[in-house]
């Protein structure tokens, strides 16, 4: 569940793929015409990578160098880092009352108690918290430990571009976090359990995502990323966090197209 948590968590949408080539790096790239409107070009990120993991192929940086509009999931210039951490407190912290401790399984908890003492995390202070906002810095820990930084990511990459395009964003950092904290305990508990798995565990399904990206093969990419589709306990999961939330995106989209604008959306 660590890719798909990484691919939710600052998002990825399954769409039909070509055959992937052969060698070189090509993501997934579709176009896109509306009837009266605009038009886009719908490029698939990675949102952390490692230093030199990926170039821009040509005919992207092409479609880029023309576009009238940068699109990405989250325009994070609109948000600071401290403004960014009162939304996720906001939405993350344990009802009065209740504790992490009670809403997770005794194996949760007692790999919580394991790796919070190797990272150096007081116990008591995780134990206020939700099991998402827990899982996702675990995760951000492996993805630390294993060399991934999203500085490397693609959205970092596009913004730093040499023509300085206006920046939109499909949704809200608040939307985003909400997705995780409108998840039932046990599915939270999941994502947790499995977020504090040992970092050398997850990293080569990092890897395996990473290289089928480059290669534009979605459908390595789909049995990554939906190999748990069919678990009843993570029905909900997958529905909040590609099902519904594609359709939210794709009504944001829709709603650019119209302006007559040329987009390049991540």
């Amino acid at each position: 569940m660590l890719a798909l948590l990484l691919a939710v968590a600052v998002g990825c949408a399954s769409a039909p793929s070509p055959p992937p080539p052969a060698s070189g790096i090509h993501p997934l790239a579709f176009e896109i015409q509306a009837p009266h409107g605009g038009s886009a070009l719908l490029f698939g990120s990675i949102h952390v990578a490692r230093s030199g993991d990926w170039v821009l192929p040509d005919p992207i940086r092409s479609a880029l160098a023309d576009a009238d509009l940068l699109v990405l999931e989250i325009d994070l210039s609109k948000t600071s880092d401290a403004e960014l951490l009162e939304i996720m407190m906001g939405l993350g912290v344990m009802p009065p009352g209740k504790r992490l401790r009670q809403v997770v399984s005794r194996e949760t908890w007692a790999l919580l108690e394991k790796r919070a003492a190797d990272v150096g995390l007081p116990l008591e202070m995780l134990d206020q918290l939700k099991p998402w906002v827990v899982a996702l810095q675990f995760v951000g820990f492996s993805l630390q430990q294993a060399g991934f930084n999203a500085e490397y990511g693609v959205e970092r990459g596009l913004v730093g571009t040499q023509k300085q395009l206006p920046v939109r964003g499909l949704e809200t950092p608040f939307e985003q976090f909400s997705i995780f904290d409108n998840l039932p305990y046990p599915v939270q508990d999941r994502m947790l359990n499995e977020a504090l798995r040992p970092p050398e565990d997850q990293t080569p399904e990092l890897d395996a995502l990473l290289e089928a990206w480059k290669r534009g093969d979605g459908k390595a990419m789909q049995a990554i990323l939906f190999k748990d589709r069919n678990d009843p306990q993570l029905a909900r999961f997958y529905e909040e966090t590609y099902d519904l939330r594609n359709l939210r995106m794709a009504e944001s989209l829709g709603e650019i197209l119209a302006e007559d604008k040329r987009a390049f959306v991540v």
